[in-house]
């Protein structure tokens, strides 16, 4: 559910969606900042050449809270054409174990999980993905954030 304010949309919020809608508007700052438009923290995009492994790296530009993780193959090909074999972010890891099908991050996926880890601005953001098809693929990484 979405609410509005003047014309401003405010995206749902846990937090706020557990409130009664009388206590949302009284807990909402006065002015939005830009911090409040900034939805989400893009890793890059590339092309990852058949059966390459490829690290997407960004440093946050300023404090932030990394959400969901959406993989993106451009040429809609199937997601379970490449795997996500590592998410680090100041060098802990945030995916133990094997590696993870794209489709758990697909934009689509019902499956992604929450990461909600805060992350300090400067901190580097790294996610490894290895392209398992025989072609080369157009690629981009990004998280939703707060």
């Amino acid at each position: 559910m979405q609410h509005i304010i003047g014309s401003k949309r405010l995206r749902p919020n846990r937090l706020f969606g557990s409130l009664k809608s009388g206590d949302i508007l009284a807990k909402l700052p006065k002015e939005i900042g830009t911090d409040e438009y900034n939805v989400v923290f893009g890793l890059g995009r590339q092309v990852v050449g058949a059966g390459v492994v490829v690290n997407y790296t960004q440093n946050a530009p300023r404090d932030m809270i990394l959400r969901k993780l959406i993989l993106s193959d451009e040429t809609n090909g199937d997601p379970r054409d490449f795997t996500v074999t590592a998410i680090t972010i100041e060098g802990n890891a945030a995916l133990l174990g094997g590696a993870v099908g794209g489709e758990v991050f697909g934009s689509q996926s019902y499956y992604s999980p929450d990461f909600d880890l805060p992350v300090a601005g400067g901190t580097p953001v790294t996610v490894t993905v290895t392209n398992n098809n025989a072609a080369a693929r157009p690629m981009t990484a990004a998280f939703s954030i707060d």
